[in-house]
């Protein structure tokens, strides 16, 4: 498995450089559940990358089935889209690129009319996300574009917290030592003006 596919406790590990001479096609960032510039290790990503960057937000209304926003949660999509546009505008003119349908469509939709290089996303943990967030990494690699995803909300990942036995912990102490023996990294900062490529 790639890192990304088993990441390591330090979720901002991956968000390393990566050469974009060898591949100047732009990187397309996924924005979700972290409509914020700071702490958020898929947009790193595609800044460390030093090739264009296009921003996306997808309102999945079918995928979450369900779970699909209610009239509380859209009011504050609402205000944090417009919060992550003001600032990638404030940043260097960037602009967020919104669009509506499944998330996987539309996020391989776009990489594909962009020819984009790479394709970088903070991961959800909800039950419904995984098998098409699989699906996408797939189509987007098989398509020859670099796509990674990063945890970007957790401390550690639920994986890498199990018990001696390798199970779920069924008592709070011990889960509790080992949590507090995680490596927690510290929050990445926001994009310097000037540091997103156009």
């Amino acid at each position: 498995m790639t890192r990304d596919e088993n990441p390591t406790p330090s979720s901002h590990a991956e968000a390393a450089p990566t050469d974009s001479a060898a591949d100047p096609r732009p990187s397309l960032v996924w924005f979700r559940h972290d409509l914020r510039l700071g702490d958020n290790p898929a947009l790193w990503a595609a800044v460390n990358r030093g090739a264009p960057v296009v921003c996306l937000y997808v309102l999945d209304d079918e995928t979450p089935g369900d779970w699909a926003h209610g009239s509380a949660s859209r009011w504050w999509l609402h205000h944090g889209l417009r919060a992550l546009a003001d600032d990638l505008q404030r940043l260097n003119g960037q602009r967020l690129i919104l669009r509506r349908g499944r998330g996987e469509q539309a996020v391989a939709a776009l990489a594909e009319e962009i020819d984009a290089g790479s394709v970088f996303w903070n991961r959800s943990y909800a039950p419904f996300d995984h098998e098409p967030d699989s699906r996408l990494k797939t189509q987007l690699r098989e398509a020859g574009r670099d796509a990674r995803s990063f945890n970007g909300n957790l401390i550690s990942e639920p994986a890498h917290l199990r018990n001696k036995s390798g199970g779920v912990f069924k008592v709070f102490t011990p889960f509790y030592r080992t949590m507090s023996a995680q490596e927690v990294s510290e929050p990445l900062p926001a994009p310097a003006a000037g540091a997103l490529p156009a």
